[in-house]
């Protein structure tokens, strides 16, 4: 799930070269891989088990995030960065909070209630992205 991307061009290189990846896009990209596959299965009883694992890692990976900072707060001027940290990791916690309802849900075997609530963190992985992902400029 790629909430809150880190991911960032290194000034001055050419479109042919890779992009930089931060330790902050390391961890979302992990994160983004669990939820496409629970995106998938959520539905599904039979993999509540499998769903409860991606969960597990979803929700490491929010927690090392914590303690990161997107790479666009380093554009930011120095008087906005604290307030845009602090709002980047309110958001986490909501992110936190709804993989913490999302497993309660699976481990009830309530997947109608597990789906929608994939459903909310796709949303607030949308809005997070627009929010705090650093920008590609062309």
């Amino acid at each position: 799930m790629l909430l809150l991307g880190g991911l960032a061009a290194s000034p001055g290189r050419g479109a042919e070269e890779p992009e930089e990846i931060t330790a902050l896009g390391e961890q979302m990209e992990q994160m983004s891989s669990a939820f496409r596959r629970l995106r998938r299965q959520a539905a599904e009883p039979a993999y509540n088990e499998s769903s409860l694992e991606l969960v597990a890692i979803m929700q490491q990976t929010a927690e090392a995030a914590l303690a990161l900072a997107p790479a666009k707060a380093a554009e930011l001027p120095e008087a906005a960065r604290a307030e845009f940290i602090a709002a980047y990791r309110t958001r986490i916690g909501e992110l936190r909070t709804g993989l913490e309802k999302l497993a309660e849900r699976l481990r009830a075997a309530d997947n109608p209630a597990a789906v929608k609530l994939v459903a909310e963190l796709a949303a607030l992985q949308k809005t997070g992205h627009r929010e705090f992902r650093k920008r590609e400029r062309d």
